[in-house]
């Protein structure tokens, strides 16, 4: 299983969530909607100490990596949100809520 989890800090006074917010709006996601890139499992957000925590799980990290040199880091650029500190995890198992 190629499944990973990709962790970003972003630290400092332009770590919010409005930046964030608008990110998202810029990729054309939107909160409780789709993750717009469909190699993504699952995707969240959090304020931490200092700034903000995102965490997306990929069914590769090839695919979270063409999504991050294609479009995150040019949103990222734009909405002025500071570069993270990232960490790569690859998963071992996962479940999900089922339908």
């Amino acid at each position: 299983m190629d499944i990973t989890a990709i962790e970003s800090t972003f630290s400092g006074p332009n770590a919010t969530l409005k930046r964030y917010d608008d990110a998202i709006r810029i990729l054309g996601g939107a909160a409780g909607g789709p993750y717009p890139d469909p190699g993504a499992l699952f995707h969240w957000v959090a304020e931490v100490p200092h700034g903000l925590r995102i965490v997306n799980v990929f069914w590769t990290k090839e695919q979270y990596d063409v999504f991050a040199e294609t479009k995150l880091v040019q949103v990222r650029e734009e909405v002025g949100l500071p570069v993270p500190s990232t960490t790569y995890t690859e998963v071992a198992r996962f479940l999900t809520a089922g339908r």
